[in-house]
């Protein structure tokens, strides 16, 4: 287990997530995990500094990516990686942490295993994936909710597209000793 600079921690979240990989500040925290000489999983945590996602959490660490080696599997890896950052961010000051997940594409196993509580799930926009694989926003139909106005849009009753609902699963931990 190694600190890693903020450099490193994105040239390998670049090589292998499939997330774009956000911008990191100064107070950015990252462990890598060393195998046989070689980086196989890297976990960044970085301080919000205010409003995240319109919300207001200041001065409170989120879980920005944990990304391990294609085609590498570990066994306890991301539970070794959340000790140190989490031993890291306490010396900070911070009690709790946080993170979020794409609510329409995981279940957020990963986050229960590591011990944080599902706190929120909020729905976002409806949107379809034409046939060119361009992506048109549908209007607001009560999609905080209610997504019948999206599956009745015009566009959808040409048969062609599928409705995809963007979410985000919001997850909390308290890490006080």
């Amino acid at each position: 287990m190694l600190p890693i600079s903020s450099l490193a921690a994105r040239f390998f979240f670049i090589k292998n997530h499939r997330q774009s990989v956000p911008n990191l500040s100064n107070n950015a925290i990252s462990y890598a995990l060393v195998y046989n000489g070689e980086v196989v999983a890297v976990m960044t945590y970085d301080l919000t500094g205010g409003a995240v996602r319109g919300l207001q959490k200041a001065n409170k660490y989120e879980l920005l990516r944990l990304s391990i080696k294609h085609g590498t599997q570990i066994n306890g890896g991301a539970s070794k990686l959340e000790k140190q950052c989490e031993e890291a961010i306490r010396h900070f000051g911070c009690t709790e942490i946080f993170s979020y997940s794409n609510a329409t594409i995981n279940e957020g196993n990963v986050y229960k295993q590591l011990g944080f509580i599902q706190s929120a799930i909020e729905t976002g926009q409806a949107y379809v994936v034409e046939k060119d694989f361009r992506i048109r926003i549908l209007p607001d139909c009560g999609v905080h909710g209610d997504h019948s106005g999206a599956k009745n849009s015009d566009i959808i009753k040409r048969g062609a597209i599928k409705v995809h609902i963007t979410a985000n699963r919001t997850w909390i931990k308290n890490i006080e000793l």
